[in-house]
């Protein structure tokens, strides 16, 4: 878990589920948390395709 981060409790579970099942899924979840820690909610990652609506 990344320190610092406060979850709720739906959040949390969800989670503690892809800890046990999908570590892929899991470092995608935690990748995103660290770029809302480093550069704010607002941004979003940096990627070098165009975002498809």
């Amino acid at each position: 878990m990344i320190d610092g981060v406060l979850f709720i409790q739906t959040g949390l579970e969800h989670y503690f589920y892809w800890q046990t099942e999908d570590r892929r899924t899991l470092k995608k979840i935690d990748t995103l948390i660290t770029d809302i820690i480093r550069n704010g909610e607002r941004v979003g990652l940096r990627t070098s395709g165009a975002v498809e609506t």
